[in-house]
């Protein structure tokens, strides 16, 4: 007999009403015009922000501004995966 998975969480009205706001501000972002130069700036501040992040989950201390300067100095080691 297969089981029913049950998840640990409950939607609330509060959590749908945020999920209903977040998907709206999507789909505004979605529809701006930004040049070529304005969308590599959003996604290197993306990379920045998300590897240190990512090492401070894991323990790393290093400082924003050590991250940007390593992403920097190493952009030729950068697998397509991680960009």
């Amino acid at each position: 007999m297969a089981m029913i998975w049950e998840p640990k969480y409950t939607i609330t009205d509060k959590l749908l009403f945020t999920m209903r706001e977040i998907g709206e501000v999507i789909g505004e972002v979605k529809s701006y015009q930004l040049s070529a130069k304005a969308i590599a700036r959003l996604e290197l501040d993306a990379r920045q922000l998300s590897t240190h992040a990512s090492t401070s989950i894991e323990g790393n201390p290093l400082a924003l501004t050590d991250v940007k300067r390593v992403l920097k100095s190493n952009k030729e080691h950068i697998r397509d995966t991680e960009r």
